[in-house]
């Protein structure tokens, strides 16, 4: 099996939605609605290519999905790049190269695939380039050895007399590249143009967004007329901070509204664009993943937005759809904005109007997108929300989960962290930047439904309604979820953590259950090692009982004690611990199935205690491998009378809703 079949697997696997056109396929993205499709999978030569328009991390959503980088070659060793002369480039899963062969040659890569004089050429930086614009586009390409570093002991002479395209990588090598193909093609080419990746930072990442030769953007690799002028500081005239929501929104600044899924980022911010249209002004909100009339302007209605007054934005390049593209496209957003006397802008999500690498993990390459939404904020005088998720990471503090680089968060003049709060089915919106004021500002907000007119019909949209200033804050609430788990997250993290709360489980027992609930023996190890922060020595949270060699492997979360290590009066009861976990995890599992009770015989065949579980009509019977009664443990009774299950009020029949 190849990867591109591998990696489109996985995500079916997963229970992903996946439209599958025979060398790409666009997917659903892990944690985002079934709509939606913003994971592009591309087949090329010997390797996969993925590319997310969420604008988040190859490496996460692979990891969402149970697989690698390494799972994007079709040799888990990587891929070869046999050169006409016998050059061989080994590129390994990690991106290391190293060369065999005529080492000494000077062939192009490709170059003798190269069809006749009058078909246009394309140049690009690196084999995996040249390999995904003649694969999967089908136009002749080629690149030289070593990429950028040093095209001149190439030999460029198969490029006489053709018209050529250089496509530029979108970085400072990529610069100083195209310099010197400039030098060493332009004399001999009968044409050369230079272009950039509409998308990402090089021909693949254009490749694998599903774009074509057509979608190439026009690239001068020399940048000229830039002069650098000095400003005194006395010639500064000083001006305060102006808030449009108070402690939250700076006006004149980009703010980052950032959170997992469904925490209610774009339904706050068409919140606040309808206080903005109230308050006599216009909002230009600018979408990528959402349906402009099933989703944008029914939460604008629901949130009581004056639509006269909000705008949305089309793009067309040479009479054909397309994308906004920042920065390159400040300029004209800019004069347009200031046109139309708009103030308040919205991207949906932020990353999605980045051109270059929009996996956002690169400093030098997001600071130049966000520092222009920034100026274009300052010199307007506007409010700019850019919306964004955070990873799937678990770290403790909401501005490190910021899907990329640091500059996400860096850049920004106030950064919103977004949480669910399970306890009030609303949430809580906190500046976890807290660079603007003394005291950090964290404010409440809850959800209703509000029924918006469709046509002769209508629907119900959710809208947020924002509550009182709060103590609790997004990374208590992240914390929270952390630790215990929510109901809503339906996650295999989600779902161990809840699993976990009462006590630590053998491994058979997690591994039982969870096949139960739909999750895999893999997706559990993940989602425990997850759950534990992925620390360098699982074995603090994965451990037999002292002593023993063959018993069960006892899974923990990091804020439990291992049964063996509480103290009790009743030495007999503390032996009987690890059968009491079996007794809880039939508990579970019995609740899960929908039956009333649990029935527990003596069974002399030594089976495992999970894997015989045959059904009585109204119980779940279970044979125990144990020869000594069940030992009681002390409990409280319910209030019908029946004892309750440990550390609760209520037996397992009446949480079940029985008498």
């Amino acid at each position: 099996m190849d990867s591109y079949t591998g990696v489109i697997e996985a995500f079916r696997n997963a229970g992903l939605y996946v439209d599958d056109k025979g060398n790409q396929a666009f997917c659903q993205g892990p944690g985002h609605s079934g709509q939606d499709r913003s994971v592009s999978v591309t087949r090329t030569q010997g390797c996969t290519l993925i590319h997310s328009f969420a604008g988040e991390r190859t490496e996460d959503v692979l990891a969402a999905v149970g697989l690698t980088t390494a799972d994007l070659y079709d040799n888990k060793r990587g891929v070869d790049y046999c050169y006409p002369d016998g050059r061989v480039v080994h590129r390994s899963v990690d991106k290391k190269f190293r060369q065999s062969g005529n080492t000494e040659g000077s062939a192009l890569y490709r170059a003798d695939r190269l069809p006749d004089l009058t078909v246009t050429v394309y140049v690009a930086e690196g084999e995996k380039d040249a390999d995904a614009l003649a694969t999967v586009l089908g136009v002749p390409a080629v690149s030289a050895a070593m990429g950028a570093q040093n095209p001149s002991k190439a030999d460029w002479s198969p490029l006489s007399g053709r018209p050529v395209v250089a496509v530029v990588d979108d970085d400072a090598p990529g610069q100083r590249w195209a310099d010197q193909i400039r030098e060493l093609v332009g004399p001999i080419a009968e044409s050369l143009r230079f272009v950039k990746a509409k998308v990402g930072k090089d021909a693949a990442d254009h490749v694998a967004a599903g774009y074509g030769v057509a979608d190439f953007i026009p690239a001068d690799p020399t940048p000229r007329g830039r002069r650098l002028t000095l400003v005194n500081a006395d010639q500064v005239e000083i001006e305060k901070i102006q808030w449009w929501e108070p402690g939250l929104i700076p006006s004149g600044s980009l703010t980052l509204l950032a959170g997992r899924g469904n925490a209610g980022k774009s339904t706050a911010a068409a919140a606040w664009a309808a206080i903005e249209t109230k308050r006599g002004g216009h909002v230009l909100w600018l979408h990528s993943e959402e349906s402009r009339s099933r989703h944008v302007k029914p939460k604008l209605v629901a949130a009581g937005a004056d639509c006269t007054k909000v705008h949305f934005l089309e793009v067309t390049e040479e009479g054909t759809d397309a994308r906004l593209s920042l920065p390159d496209d400040l300029p004209a957003l800019r004069d347009l904005m200031s046109d139309n006397q708009i103030r308040f802008l919205v991207l949906d999500a932020v990353t999605s109007f980045k051109a270059g690498n929009k996996s956002g993990d690169k400093q030098d390459e997001i600071r130049p997108f966000l520092e222009g939404l920034n100026r274009l904020a300052d010199d307007l005088g506007a409010v700019v929300l850019g919306i964004a998720h955070f990873n799937k990471g678990t770290g403790r503090e909401a501005r490190l989960l910021v899907t990329g680089s640091t500059a996400w968060t860096d850049v920004p003049r106030s950064v919103l962290g977004f949480a669910r709060d399970d306890s009030t089915g609303g949430g809580v919106i906190t500046d976890v930047k807290g660079n603007l004021v003394a005291v950090p500002r964290s404010l409440t907000y809850s959800f209703v439904t509000v029924t918006v007119p469709v046509g002769d019909d209508a629907t119900e949209v959710g809208r947020v309604v924002f509550g009182e200033d709060t103590t609790t804050t997004v990374d208590d609430l992240l914390n929270r979820s952390r630790d215990e788990g929510s109901d809503a997250d339906d996650s295999p993290r989600g779902w161990l953590s809840r699993f976990l709360k009462n006590g630590p489980q053998p491994a058979g027992n997690v591994y039982a259950v969870g096949g139960e609930a739909g999750y895999s023996d893999r997706q559990l190890r993940n989602a425990h090692r997850n759950v534990c922060g992925r620390p360098e020595n699982m074995k603090s949270f994965v451990k037999r009982e002292p002593g023993s060699t063959t018993g069960p492997w006892v899974w923990r979360l990091p804020s439990q004690e291992w049964p063996w290590d509480k103290s009790t009066e009743d030495d007999s009861i503390d032996d009987k611990k690890p059968l009491y976990a079996n007794l809880s995890n039939l508990y579970n599992l019995a609740g899960q199935k929908g039956f009333s009770d649990v029935i527990f015989e003596k069974n002399e065949d030594d089976i495992d205690a999970i894997d015989d579980i045959t059904q009585v009509p109204g119980h779940l019977g279970c044979h125990l491998p144990i020869d000594e009664p069940i030992p009681l443990i002390p409990v409280d009774l319910c209030e019908c009378g029946d004892p309750a299950v440990e550390n609760e009020t209520l037996c397992l029949n009446c949480q079940l809703g029985g008498k």
